[in-house]
């Protein structure tokens, strides 16, 4: 009976304090402050006269960020190349840069208005 005495105080201070803070957390994300348009413009700093082909918000690294797909120009000379920014969607700061070498050249507005019948 001693024992029940003693250890039914700490099983119910216990209960509680798990009950109020021993959930599972996830982590907190900041909510993106930089809109898609102004991705895209950052994104078009890095690529002159390229064009925005797709815009993801997505997670990389535990951090919220747009990954922004621009073909160059079609008259420049990596025409068969796509450019990946990586802009932070909370700072607006730019992530990472890379490129792509693709076998035919990206599909833009423009070719995709030319290509259909």
């Amino acid at each position: 009976m001693r024992a029940f005495v003693v250890f039914a105080p700490l099983a119910v201070s216990l209960a509680l304090a798990c009950a109020t803070g021993c959930a599972p957390s996830r982590p907190q994300l900041e909510p993106a402050r930089v809109h898609a348009v102004t991705a895209e413009d950052i994104a078009l700093t890095k690529v002159p006269r390229g064009t925005v082909i797709r815009r993801v918000l997505e997670m990389d690294r535990g951090k919220l960020v747009w990954a922004i797909d621009v073909a160059p120009a079609a008259d420049s000379a990596d025409a068969r190349s796509m450019t990946v920014v990586r802009v932070d969607a909370v700072t607006g700061a730019v992530d990472g840069v890379s490129k792509d070498t693709l076998r035919t050249p990206p599909k833009t507005a423009e070719t995709l208005a030319v290509d259909e019948p």
